[in-house]
């Protein structure tokens, strides 16, 4: 993609106001997550378990709410939904703050996670309808630049801002970040007519329950091979990065007179890495080629795997080894996640685009939460070291087999996607 591209892009006056409301909204998150974990862990002193059913907390609902929330963004206006959902979780991280037991922020959380399982599949469906398709893989890619920056500055920004204004204070913050993301959204157009009424006459022609439409988005998933293979392979990664991701601090505490810094070091180099994957694919064109998702779990458990394999290597290398490894380890998951999303937003109809998207979230969500389980069971049998190299070692694995019958999925896929088309002709015909 070249420069001209890349202005006429900016030029899209919807996709600006909407891309200016994510940069608000990511940084905002960084606020409550860490002034939450303040809060909960350090000032009320929560168990292990209690921290556990925190992030349970924010986890869990997508698994159970996703498909369900697909459903609902491709049902009504996307714009209003997005909108909605801000400011409801402006009041809920208000009402974390002023909260005073536990149960309380539980409850909370849940809630705040509800409502960004309906705003995150409606503003995948609105880049849909906003961008046009040679702008769609550029878009994506700049939403990964500011998701993956935000991990970088958004912890440093958090940092200051809980040390200056408190607790409360960084909740009140990511409220008024909440507000002025609403704000902006104001600015979009509104859902096309002609999507809600596709949708009313192929809901009237084919009769569909609610419950008919929950299960449309695994269907359809399940008729394009590539898109089948592309969400099992990037289940599989989080899967396997959880197991490792969860256990990391169990790996750290083998390296002898562990620095604390390099914990962060490693943590930051890994956002660095996404967001290098995310700049380079925001020039490139991939087409509609996934190989680079066939190569990422190679990348990524080499990566785990010698992350375990060093740790009893000098202090004075690690030091300098650890943070290179882990941005491998980032660069390779953005070249996992990204050309799946572009490839998920071209063959996905605009009036299907929620219910894929939740679907899509509501099972990566599963294996991650999965994986954090396994992570922990792995890490009592075995340990740290070991854990890191079993699930380095799957990730090689199934890389390696996916490299081997790519062709043989690319032949399938052109048949499955033949099938699609003639399916989606014939429900509006």
């Amino acid at each position: 993609m070249n420069q001209s591209s890349s202005s006429s892009l900016f030029k899209n006056k919807s996709y600006v106001f909407l891309i200016s409301a994510q940069v608000i909204s990511n940084i905002g998150d960084w606020l409550h997550i860490l002034a939450l974990l303040t809060l909960v862990g350090l000032k009320w002193h929560a168990s292990p378990l209690a921290m556990t059913g925190t992030m349970l907390c924010l986890t869990v609902p997508a698994v159970l709410f996703g498909p369900i929330a697909g459903v609902v963004v491709d049902r009504i206006d996307r714009k209003h939904m997005m909108i909605v959902s801000d400011i409801c979780r402006a009041f809920i991280v208000l009402g974390i703050a002023f909260s005073s037991h536990l149960w309380q922020v539980y409850v909370l959380l849940c809630l705040l996670a509800l409502f960004s399982d309906l705003f995150n599949p409606a503003e995948s469906a609105k880049i849909k309808e906003i961008v046009s398709e040679e702008h769609l893989q550029q878009a994506v890619a700049y939403s990964g630049v500011i998701n993956n920056g935000a991990k970088i500055i958004g912890p440093m920004i958090s940092g200051i801002v809980v040390s200056l204004m408190g607790i409360k204070g960084a909740f009140y913050l990511d409220a008024l970040s909440f507000i002025l993301s609403a704000l902006l959204l104001i600015g979009l157009p509104k859902t096309p007519k002609v999507i809600l009424e596709e949708r009313k006459t192929q809901n009237h022609q084919q009769k569909k329950s609610f419950f008919k439409d929950l299960i449309d988005g695994l269907s359809f998933i399940k008729q394009s091979p590539i898109l089948f293979l592309g969400l099992l392979i990037l289940s599989f990664v989080f899967f396997a990065l959880q197991i490792s991701d969860s256990q990391s601090i169990v790996l750290f505490r083998e390296i002898p007179h562990l620095p604390v810094h390099l914990i962060g070091t490693c943590m930051a180099a890994s956002g660095a890495g996404m967001l290098i994957s995310s700049l380079i694919l925001s020039k490139i064109n991939l087409g509609s080629r996934l190989i680079t998702l066939a190569i990422s779990p190679i990348i990524v458990g080499g990566g785990l795997f010698s992350a375990g394999w060093f740790v009893h290597l000098p202090l004075s290398i690690i030091n300098i080894l650890y943070p290179i490894i882990f941005i491998f380890v980032g660069l390779a998951m953005g070249m996992a996640i990204i050309p799946f999303q572009v490839l998920t937003q071209k063959l996905t109809p605009s009036s299907y685009t929620g219910r894929i998207f939740g679907t899509i979230n509501s099972v990566s969500t599963l294996f991650t939460i999965l994986g954090m389980l396994t992570g922990g069971l792995l890490s009592e049998w075995m340990g740290g070291i070991r854990t890191f190299l079993a699930s380095g070692t799957l990730l090689i694995i199934i890389g390696l087999l996916v490299t081997i019958f790519y062709r043989v999925i690319e032949r399938r896929d052109k048949i499955g996607t033949k099938s699609v088309e003639g399916t989606h002709q014939s429900a509006k015909g």
